[in-house]
């Protein structure tokens, strides 16, 4: 994911209402997340949370950061069922 590509953190409230630190912080999660998604697997709400966690420790906001990714061009987030409640997801880069 490019710098070029995180504009979507400026227009979604990153400035004035972000310290610089919230808004790294952010952008690390989300960088995570990317990197985890963009190899085209299926992937637990859980696996999506400690991607954008740090250290070994899961960030609750996994899903939310996943679906920021969907602000980027030609990205499309994809979710198949698995039973009952559960539901894995995918990242699609047209």
């Amino acid at each position: 994911m490019s710098d070029n590509n995180t504009g979507w953190l400026y227009a979604h409230g990153a400035t004035g209402i972000l310290s610089q630190a919230d808004v790294d912080a952010l952008r690390s999660g989300t960088r995570r997340v990317y990197d985890l998604m963009s190899g085209g697997d299926w992937h637990t709400p859980e696996r999506i949370d400690l991607a954008a966690g740090k250290d070994g420790i899961p960030a609750r906001s996994g899903l939310r950061r996943m679906r920021d990714l969907r602000e980027l061009p030609g990205v499309t987030i994809e979710r198949r069922h698995v039973g009952g409640r559960r539901f894995e997801y995918r990242m699609a880069v047209k």
